[in-house]
């Protein structure tokens, strides 16, 4: 736990009442302002998830339609990516579930047509994952519960579970007054 918390007890003190704080502000309770940084951390992860993707299979299959899926795959990642952040007036901003949900499913899918396209022998356990990853993102679009307030309230947590832990640091680091 020490590599977590500073060496200086004062910082920690203040580190930790000010993330403290934080996090009660930025509850879905108070001002909800969180949910606008959570979409743009998911905005974020799919974009670098949806680019490594396309850099690491391209590599493996320089078939033209693999790579015309690959592209096509990046393409909606990029888009989703987009719309997520930014509210365009004649599409509206898309929801976390519907962006998370269809980048999954678009990976699982392309995975699966490549496969079928090249006739490349796939592992068994590789070929479950890909389908696996392809019903989790048809489940989170249409079926799950609203995974937008849920990462809101695990980030609220985390922000302030780590406030706590450095205003304990901090207090237990408290210079001992000489008698």
């Amino acid at each position: 736990m020490k590599k977590y918390v500073f060496k200086e007890f004062w910082l920690n003190l203040v580190l930790g009442v000010a993330l403290i704080v934080l996090a009660i502000l930025a509850s879905p309770l108070v001002l909800d302002w969180i949910g606008d940084l959570v979409e743009y951390a998911v905005a974020a992860v799919i974009l670098f998830y949806s680019v490594m993707s396309f850099v690491k299979q391209r590599k493996k299959y320089n078939l033209r339609y693999a790579l015309m899926i690959l592209a096509g795959a990046l393409a909606i990642g990029i888009l989703l990516a987009v719309l997520l952040i930014l509210p365009v007036p004649p599409v509206g901003q898309i929801g976390i579930n519907l962006a998370i949900g269809l980048t999954l499913y678009v990976q699982g899918l392309s995975y699966l047509l490549i496969i079928q396209l090249t006739k490349k022998r796939s592992q068994f356990t590789t070929f479950l994952i890909y389908l696996a990853i392809l019903t989790l993102g048809a489940y989170v679009m249409f079926g799950a519960p609203a995974f937008g307030n849920i990462l809101n309230w695990v980030l609220v947590v985390l922000i302030l579970t780590y406030g706590i832990i450095l205003v304990v640091a901090g207090i237990l680091d408290l210079p001992k007054k000489n008698k």
